[in-house]
């Protein structure tokens, strides 16, 4: 192309033809523009409006992508097992559903453990879901959970590997606890260590029942 600038006729002028162009250096690397815009479009970002949103991809326990009752006995969606003191199989696993006798499941969450309902191993049993804060602002994101049953314990809550400061071993019931810090851009990971009747030798159940809400501020 020969050398020239970009002029006002030149406007859009991927669709036009060279000719409106007549004099000074071309701009090889950049798209047909008015000679004022040149300096602009090499700089321009694409502008992005922040809005506060609920962390995409975090559900409560024992609920569907719509927030609907994951029936009795049958895999969580979102709650995977990664650490088993009973031998369920090759892990990780999705939890399971679980009734349980001291509450009940409702549209807002519901009771999950290792296996179907019934007696399992003493000891410690891991629970993860994860979440992804791409296009997020990972500063900004924060997740208020209450514990609406657990059976025995919660040893510990992390976050990406760090410990969040939830009180174990027995945090109050129907209590909110925040998590507002060790968030990271991209996959994010919670994890729920719960104890069952660690030290004792006989089988026992075990299970345990959350519900979050949480923020994030987004670009879109």
């Amino acid at each position: 192309m020969d050398s020239c600038t970009w002029n006002d006729d030149c406007w859009l002028a991927k669709s036009l033809k060279p000719e409106c162009c007549k004099i000074g250096p071309p701009h090889t690397d950049l798209p047909w523009l008015p000679n004022t815009h040149v300096q602009r479009a090499r700089i321009r970002k694409k502008k992005r409006t922040p809005i506060v949103i609920a962390i995409p991809g975090l559900f409560n326990t024992g609920v569907t992508d719509i927030g609907t009752a994951v029936p009795i006995n049958s895999p969580d969606p979102h709650y995977v097992l990664t650490f088993s003191a009973e031998n369920v199989g090759t892990l990780p696993k999705p939890a399971t559903v679980i009734s349980h006798p001291f509450g009940i499941n409702d549209t807002h969450s519901g009771y999950i453990g290792p296996a179907p309902f019934g007696d399992v191993e003493p000891g410690e049993y891991h629970y993860t879901t994860t979440f992804n804060l791409i296009g997020c602002d990972p500063t900004t994101a924060s997740i208020k959970l209450a514990f609406y049953y657990y059976d025995n314990t919660i040893i510990d809550v992390l976050l990406n590997g760090v410990d969040t400061g939830i009180p174990g071993p027995t945090p109050p019931v129907s209590t909110w606890f925040t998590i507002s810090s060790g968030f990271v851009t991209g996959i994010n990971t919670l994890k729920f260590v719960v104890g069952n009747n660690p030290g004792y030798s006989s089988r026992n159940p075990t299970g345990f029942k959350i519900q979050m809400t949480s923020q994030v501020t987004s670009f879109v």
